[in-house]
């Protein structure tokens, strides 16, 4: 035999180096299991929902309508000052893993809606809104619903002005309270199942931020009359809901 090769068969069989092979050994044997835990410590993917809450048509059958719709409005006592009021905006949405810019949870259906008026002295082009009148709904939990709004013209600040379901005597932010569900008679027609929620507040009057201090919601047609403080109503003449 070889010097040389009978050198090298002593240095392998020497303990030290018998030890760091059986190391070596065993840290082959262990890399599958480490791999396998790296792999279970990894965030579990992210799925679509089970479920999504979704808000009954008993709600939105008050004030959520398609694009193509529309509602002309006069000013009582004064039969040549309308408005008409079209569907500038509409959508239905939600999200699986993040919280929506309202404050809409993951998986729960968000509802925006936006009315554009056409009469900009009385719905100037002020605070952002742009005569518009930006209406939506959240889910709030336990089967309930809010809807919120927002415009130049408020009956309030944006806050939730009514939930769902309906329930008269309650009362919402900034005193906004459901008084009834009747029967309203306008110009364009008779309208039973209308909701009557009213601001307890005092301001003057204004083109610039005027308050609306009662509102009327009929089921199938949305917003009826309007009663603004100074006092200015707005009664519904003729209006369009496309199907």
């Amino acid at each position: 035999m070889p010097k040389s090769l009978h050198i090298s068969i002593l240095l392998l069989n020497s303990a030290p180096v018998m030890r760091a092979t059986r190391t070596f050994l065993m840290l082959l044997a262990l890399l599958p299991m480490l791999s396998n835990r790296c792999r279970k410590e990894v965030p579990p993917r992210s799925w679509p929902c089970e479920t999504i809450e979704q808000a009954p048509q008993a709600f939105l059958n008050y004030w959520y309508f398609p694009p193509g719709s529309w509602w002309v409005y006069r000013l009582q006592g004064d039969t040549a000052v309308t408005d008409t009021v079209r569907v500038d905006y509409h959508d239905s949405s939600y999200h699986k893993n993040s919280t929506h810019m309202r404050g809409v949870l993951p998986c729960q259906w968000y509802y925006g809606h936006s009315l554009l008026h056409s009469n900009k002295e009385f719905f100037p082009d002020s605070g952002g809104y742009d005569g518009r009148e930006s209406i939506d709904a959240q889910y709030i939990g336990n089967k309930s619903w809010a809807l919120s709004h927002g415009a130049s013209c408020n009956l309030y600040p944006y806050e939730h002005f009514l939930h769902y379901p309906f329930v008269v005597g309650d009362i919402y932010a900034h005193s906004q309270r459901l008084i009834s569900i009747d029967t309203l008679i306008t110009p364009a027609g008779t309208f039973d199942s209308t909701l009557l929620i009213t601001q307890q507040i005092e301001q003057q009057d204004s083109t610039l931020g005027r308050i609306k201090r009662e509102l009327y919601l009929s089921k199938g047609v949305g917003i009826t009359k309007v009663k603004f403080t100074g006092p200015e109503t707005w009664e519904l003449i003729s209006y369009h809901i496309n199907r």
